[in-house]
């Protein structure tokens, strides 16, 4: 009974969020607009590049433009962990609901994971729209993909920056303002962490910042399967770090999230000011 119940609550925000959503059909018409210009710059400058072809690439045993196209899809998927709880958030303070949603039956993790599911559907045509752009118009193959490892560790990444969005939501909780510690620190991810161009080309110093970085494993092994269809046992490493960081920031975003709600009700001021 109690599944059946959280499964309708479920489809009604999905329900909710998607008939905002549709209000605006151009956007999503732009959206695969852009992502087909995004990705023909960088097949142009990947033809370029092929008189000077990257060393670095030769593990993937790709080209730049597929390796730029992963990049792409992957972090814009991954970042969605990282900002759409706080933009649900902060869209719900601004309407005024978010009390009204909160004095509902669902925990404070419910309500932020259905805050957040309409996004993760629409970023997950996102992604599919990278593939099939690729393949349809640049041709790209992925014939050795080994898609379950893919799916193992897109999971297991999203954890990671779901723990960091949850941090995010708690800031925006608290403070009620937008929080800039996200731009700065997926500006980091994606600088640092592979997307545009292999680490390998990076001074020294800024090599050793992104070993630190769990962006930095997690393109590198779904490049790894998707590309030469490497299989878990042999990403073990990349595994057992990312389960690391997404065990350490769910912690800390369930800690935060706790506390944020706690001291918000205790002062009655969920609202948005």
């Amino acid at each position: 009974m109690r599944k059946t119940i959280l499964f309708r609550l479920a489809w009604y925000f999905i329900k909710k969020e998607l008939r905002t959503a549709l209000s605006y059909r151009f956007s999503f018409a732009s959206q695969g607009i852009l992502i087909f210009f995004t990705l023909a710059i960088f097949y142009y400058l990947g033809q370029w590049l092929k008189e000077h072809p990257l060393k670095a690439l030769a593990v993937y045993g790709t080209d730049y433009f597929t390796f730029v196209l992963l990049g792409l899809a992957f972090s814009n998927y991954l970042t969605l962990g990282l900002y759409s709880l706080a933009e649900s958030i902060k869209r719900e303070q601004t309407l005024g609901t978010l009390e009204v949603l909160q004095a509902s039956p669902l925990t404070d993790r419910l309500l932020l994971i259905y805050l957040s599911l309409s996004t993760l559907l629409e970023e997950t045509l996102s992604i599919l729209f990278y593939f099939l752009i690729g393949i349809i118009f640049f041709k790209v193959e992925f014939h050795s993909a080994n898609w379950t490892c893919m799916i193992v560790f897109v999971i297991v990444t999203f954890l990671v920056y779901w723990g960091l969005g949850m941090i995010s939501a708690a800031l925006i909780i608290f403070f009620k303002k937008g929080n800039p510690i996200d731009f700065i620190l997926n500006g980091i991810f994606v600088l640092l962490g592979g997307v545009y161009f292999p680490i390998e080309i990076l001074p020294n110093s800024l090599q050793t910042l992104a070993d630190y970085l769990p962006l930095t494993y997690a393109l590198h092994a779904l490049r790894m399967s998707i590309l030469q269809g490497t299989d878990l046992f042999s990403l073990t490493k990349e595994l057992l770090i990312l389960s690391g960081f997404a065990l350490i920031f769910l912690i800390s975003g369930i800690l935060s999230v706790n506390l944020a709600f706690k001291k918000a009700r205790v002062s009655g001021n969920l609202g948005y000011l």
